[in-house]
């Protein structure tokens, strides 16, 4: 029961992160390339980039809370493979999946 509460208050906190990417994302759509400065415009990009990688930490982060309740099945070992992220054009970060507490050997 105890995992399935941390499942539904992460996914909570996912879809309020998932709404902040979207305005973000639309913002930066929408922003004037020819009245922008190419300061401004690096830095919407940039912003986008660091919510997109942290969406995808959060996916990753989902599907180990739901194989820690009992909802998804444990993936191979392939997908807890470290993971690259390019958040800026000059910056790589590397990160690793998170990997569920029980169900993975």
């Amino acid at each position: 029961m105890e995992a399935m509460e941390k499942l539904q208050e992460f996914l909570k906190s996912h879809i309020k992160d998932l709404k902040k990417y979207e305005k973000l994302k639309e913002k930066t759509f929408l922003l004037d390339t020819d009245n922008s400065s190419p300061k401004r415009l690096e830095k919407a990009s940039s912003d986008l980039n660091w919510a997109k990688m942290a969406l995808r930490r959060d996916k990753d982060r989902l599907h180990c809370l739901s194989v820690e309740a009992g909802l998804a099945d444990v993936r191979d070992d392939a997908y807890y493979a470290e993971i690259k992220y390019y958040p800026a054009n000059w910056y790589e970060l590397n990160g690793a999946v998170s990997t569920p507490k029980q169900g993975k050997v």
